[in-house]
């Protein structure tokens, strides 16, 4: 049987991409949104793995978290349309099933006002992950 490996990169980048290609936002980044990029984007996507992730043999348990990221319109109001279609988007991925993990159970919260001009909402979700090949190598 092999050591514990954890997933996290492999994870991220996958899931990076099944919301770029859902259109889950401008952009997708992984853990954190950059300080500053050149070209400033008005909806963007973070996927982070924001809890400890529990190792329970052949499995692990975790929380993963979709930040979905949007421009206030002038005056500092929230541009819920496009927050609402993000998360449509979003939650038509669900269930998340891949040959190493699945993601169900997605809850929404509300984080608001970021006080640099957008508005958050958040998406957690349970993540199971398989790690049954490392115990027959």
């Amino acid at each position: 049987m092999k050591q514990v490996r954890y997933y996290i990169k492999d994870i991220l980048e996958m899931l990076c991409v099944k919301l770029s290609d859902a259109k889950v936002g401008a952009c997708t980044y992984a853990e954190h949104r950059p300080i500053g990029i050149g070209e400033q984007k008005d909806s963007i996507s973070v996927v982070s793995l924001p809890a400890e992730i529990q190792n329970q043999g052949a499995y692990q348990n975790t929380e993963v978290r979709f930040d979905l990221i949007v421009r206030n319109r002038e005056g500092g109001i929230s541009a819920t349309d496009e927050l609402q279609e993000m998360l449509d988007n979003l939650l038509g991925l669900f269930p998340i099933v891949e040959e190493r993990y699945s993601i169900t159970s997605p809850r929404l919260l509300f984080k608001g006002d970021d006080g640099n001009g957008f508005t958050v909402w958040v998406v957690q979700a349970h993540m199971v992950i398989n790690t049954t090949d490392r115990l027959w190598q």
